[in-house]
């Protein structure tokens, strides 16, 4: 199992390190910024300017995981997906 842990900034702009930038998928990049834009819509919640995605690839059994969270105030939710092959 392959797990790394994103850290995404929300200021006036949107930043997300060159680690991130150079070793992530911008499509899975789009998905974590997607997420946080449905947190800010659908809830009543403060958001941190400092949103953690921690993925976790499971190639063996074919699932991938973000555990999107935040510490203040504290907010988790997890999202599990299969891995299909186009």
């Amino acid at each position: 199992m392959t797990v790394i842990v994103i850290g995404l900034f929300l200021c006036s702009k949107r930043y997300i390190t060159k680690v991130i930038n150079t070793n992530v998928s911008k499509e899975i990049q789009l998905l974590c910024w997607n997420l946080v834009d449905q947190l800010v819509k659908e809830n009543n919640i403060v958001i941190d300017y400092m949103q953690i995605m921690e993925l976790k690839f499971d190639n063996e059994e074919g699932h991938f995981k973000i555990i999107h969270r935040q510490e203040e105030p504290y907010y988790r939710k997890e999202y599990e997906m299969k891995i299909t092959e186009t």
